[in-house]
């Protein structure tokens, strides 16, 4: 969404940010803002190691387009609502060389391999169980009710254990 390809309807110019001056800015390019993103992330992690602080970075999730628009299965359940679909995309849309998400990994992945302190989460994999990215399964919407923010379901029952299970092994 802030870092990733101009996929869908979230230009760069909706975003906002306040600098060091309380002024608010706006951004022109997210290649840019990825970049100084990185490197406070990289600054911070360089901070922090003196004091023996880990970082646990997520990667992204599935982002589903057609949510916005309440088109996703299980959103709008209504029997006169015809443009229901099933919203899914493979693992490799988002991960692949050509992903997505591909340079967002790969720069994060750069900046753990010189970070001992900074963990990377994959929670992509997570959501995309046997290589399928999906918006609902069984039964259960996995995002809320809009393109790219996971479900209380999917926090409390898929997210959440694995990443106890992840700070566990980083201890």
């Amino acid at each position: 969404f802030h870092f990733g390809d101009y996929w869908y309807d979230f230009p760069i110019s909706i975003f906002r940010y306040f600098n060091e001056e309380d002024e608010i800015k706006i951004r022109n390019s997210k290649k840019i803002y990825f970049e100084e993103w990185l490197n406070k992330l990289d600054n911070l992690a360089k901070t922090l190691e003196k004091k023996s602080v880990k970082i646990i970075v997520s990667l992204p999730t599935p982002e589903f387009p057609k949510a916005k628009y309440k088109q996703c299965q299980y959103q709008n359940p209504q029997w006169f609502n015809t443009t229901i679909e099933n919203c899914s995309y493979s693992y490799d849309f988002f991960a692949s060389k050509d992903g997505k998400y591909f340079n967002i990994i790969s720069k994060l992945k750069e900046i753990s391999i010189n970070n001992e302190n900074l963990y990377l989460f994959d929670s992509l994999n997570l959501m995309c169980p046997n290589g399928k990215c999906s918006y609902a399964d069984k039964g259960k919407m996995l995002y809320m009710n809009d393109p790219d923010h996971l479900s209380n379901y999917s926090s409390r029952y898929i997210y959440a254990p694995e990443m106890i299970k992840f700070i566990d092994e980083i201890k």
